[in-house]
């Protein structure tokens, strides 16, 4: 399972709009479009509530990458999030929003006191993971809820999955 949030987690690392991705896209980039509309290429809007694991993981006042609720303690996202060129920063650099899908009007906003990204992760993408602890608990409740994950030692057969992010409408744009 921690394979499969990491992938999903991977696959939703840059993007701006809210959005439940429904097939796979092929082209990888960085860059985070101009112009955005609120779904994933060949995605569809996410519904309030619909995805209350979601936080906007923010670093120097800059959204960077959505990142998911694994515990009132615990934000999960991909290693490259919060590993630059000098190591990892400090959970101080990062704040996470969580409980607001769209990322308008009311939010609760999450302060980290540490950040640790997989020890064996380097500049490519295996072992691509970070954890992130929170300095207090969220509040749990309505919009604000941990992702829900399997029993240890399930096995999954992975035909068809499910990403959500915020994220541009085509294809380089």
């Amino acid at each position: 399972m921690l394979i499969l949030l990491w992938f999903l987690s991977l696959l939703c690392s840059r993007f701006l709009d809210a959005t439940f991705l429904e097939k796979k896209t092929t082209e990888d980039s960085n860059e985070i479009p101009d112009e955005v509309d609120p779904k994933i290429v060949n995605g569809r809007p996410a519904n309030e509530g619909e995805f209350p694991w979601m936080v906007a993981l923010h670093f120097n006042d800059r959204f960077i990458c959505s990142s998911f609720l694994i515990s009132p303690t615990i934000v999960m996202t991909a290693a490259h999030c919060v590993q630059f060129e000098d190591g990892v920063e400090p959970g101080s650099a990062f704040y996470g929003i969580v409980g607001n899908i769209r990322r308008e009007g009311p939010e609760t906003r999450i302060q980290f006191s540490e950040v640790a990204a997989h020890p064996r992760y380097g500049t490519n993408s295996e072992y691509d993971i970070a954890v992130l602890r929170t300095t207090s608990p969220v509040e749990m409740g309505g919009n604000i809820q941990a992702v829900c994950l399997p029993r240890a030692g399930r096995e999954f057969d992975l035909v068809y999955i499910h990403a959500m992010g915020w994220g541009a409408t085509s294809n380089g744009k």
